[in-house]
């Protein structure tokens, strides 16, 4: 038995039960954003969104704790905002300020 916890990706079912979802982003060095879950498209299509171009709009540059809030509506949802917050270089200290966002 792992002492690891167990990964298992959220449903986007379950996640649009819930007011708001936050996903993490990175910016690589071809200055593409990436989304570090398989529920960011899962989410771009239940909204009709594309997170990419939200956040080029925003002028993100994936800095650790940078945070923008997306208001959001569909039927059969409860969420009413995203939360995109930016992971850094993805260290220890990166995960806490994204943490804090």
């Amino acid at each position: 038995m792992s002492a690891l916890p167990q990964y298992a990706p959220l449903e986007i079912s379950k996640a649009v039960s819930a007011q708001s979802i936050a996903l993490g982003f990175v910016k690589n060095l071809e200055g593409e954003f990436e989304f570090l879950t398989p529920l960011a498209t899962e989410v771009e299509k239940f909204f009709g969104l594309n997170l990419s171009d939200e956040l080029t709009f925003f002028s993100a540059t994936g800095k650790a704790g940078e945070l923008f809030e997306i208001p959001v509506s569909a039927e059969g949802s409860q969420t009413d905002r995203l939360f995109l917050v930016g992971l850094g270089d993805q260290s220890g200290s990166a995960a806490r300020a994204a943490g804090a966002a």
